[in-house]
């Protein structure tokens, strides 16, 4: 009994420990790789956050929460632009930048598909803009070799 609930301590305790950074926090990475990392993690729970939002029918904080996933993605591509890396050479954390854009865009079709068609607007040119940066990760990647 006593290792059982040890456990369910132990398990739980990460979940409270820590509350998730803000953007500002992120900001404040100074290792520009983890920076892009963070910033996706962020998008990502900020998403959900948008999701629960819309669920409780605050449209207002829906339209906060994606502005700052977009935030987030500007940051996380930013943050890879200042390494300085060339993509096509060391692909390691474009192509983790790119796979997470990626799953971005699923959650927000499937986002877009529990929306009213009438408050879809707030999604589109979110989504546009992951697509754009997905895009420019993917051709940065596949870029060509001098």
């Amino acid at each position: 009994m006593k290792h059982l609930t040890l456990a369910l301590l132990v398990s739980l305790f990460p979940a409270f420990a820590f509350p998730a950074p803000s953007l500002d926090q992120v900001r404040a990475e100074r290792n520009l790789e983890k920076r892009s990392d963070q910033a996706l993690a962020y998008a990502e729970k900020v998403l959900k956050d948008a999701r629960k939002a819309y669920d409780q029918g605050d449209m207002e904080t829906v339209a906060a929460r994606l502005a700052e996933v977009r935030e987030a993605v500007d940051l996380s591509l930013q943050s890879l632009e200042e390494t300085g890396k060339e993509a096509h050479k060391r692909p390691k954390h474009f192509k983790r930048a790119e796979i997470k854009t990626r799953q971005l865009l699923k959650q927000l079709d499937a986002f877009d598909r529990q929306m009213s068609f009438a408050d879809r607007d707030l999604l589109n040119p979110v989504r546009t803009h992951l697509r754009e940066v997905n895009s420019d990760l993917l051709l940065s990647i596949m870029g060509t070799k001098q």
